[in-house]
């Protein structure tokens, strides 16, 4: 990348200038620890460049890999991805818009390890996306489908930030934290019984609150508007979206799906 330093760190650590067009003529991936786009996410930050193109977004954060010559992300994964789509729709609207980037050039992977973790501490990764063994593969490419088939499935119950999440709704990535937990708590390793719980869990959680008996460690405090929205799209999981509490309504009935 040609492109002169605003600033320079380190010889591996550069702050550059760049317009969108020249962002978009690199050959780009998601780094492979880094969570995928999450769609609604997307949207709402395509929504915001189309609406504001004249404000400047957040730095972007990538890693030049030169063994395969790929720019990959560390962080802006969710802006690259709004970008994409704004472009396909109005190149010429946002063509000029100026971007600054965080490049790192053939780091080591240990080092760029701890640079994610100290962009993500503010809004974290899932542990998911941290690891390289064999299980952790399997188990992310589970949780992964299983996310997809939820959000398609129950669309109106994800948001894109936490700042927008209302009860019975839930982000992605806090959803995968608590696929990721029952993974592993339960020992479950195949899709159809992951699945299985989270149905049984989602069943439980509607009975017991229709029944109206609340008991003081799971109270009952829901309004008309939120139990018409669980009985209108048939979810009703992410009214307690504490995984302990999840739990709790997977194992009344647990014992047949675990063996």
């Amino acid at each position: 990348m040609d492109y002169p330093a605003i600033h320079e760190y380190t010889e591996s650590h550069r702050l550059i200038k760049l317009t969108i067009e020249q962002l978009l003529e690199l050959p780009i991936e998601n780094w492979k620890h880094n969570r995928p786009p999450d769609e609604v996410r997307v949207a709402e930050i395509e929504s915001f460049i189309q609406k504001r193109a004249n404000e400047i977004l957040q730095p972007f954060y990538i890693h030049y890999n030169p063994k395969t010559d790929i720019y990959e992300i560390l962080d802006g994964i969710h802006r690259y991805s709004a970008i994409k789509e704004v472009s396909e729709k109005n190149m010429e609207h946002i063509s000029d818009k100026i971007l600054f980037i965080h490049l790192f050039i053939d780091i080591s992977y240990g080092t760029l390890i701890d640079i994610f973790s100290d962009l993500n501490k503010t809004v974290p990764v899932p542990e998911l996306y941290i690891g390289q063994t064999q299980d952790n593969t399997n188990k992310k490419e589970i949780i992964e489908d299983i996310a997809k088939e939820w959000k398609k499935l129950y669309k109106e119950h994800f948001s894109g930030s936490k700042t927008s999440c209302q009860i019975p709704n839930i982000i992605r990535d806090s959803f995968i934290d608590i696929l990721s937990e029952l993974y592993t708590s339960y020992k479950i390793r195949s899709k159809s019984k992951l699945l299985e719980l989270l149905d049984r869990a989602n069943t439980n959680i509607k009975d017991y609150v229709l029944a109206g008996i609340s008991f003081r460690t799971i109270p009952i405090k829901f309004s008309d508007n939120q139990l018409q929205k669980c009985s209108k799209s048939g979810c009703y999981l992410f009214l307690y979206r504490d995984v302990s509490k999840i739990k709790y309504f997977i194992e009344t009935e647990v014992t047949s799906v675990i063996v």
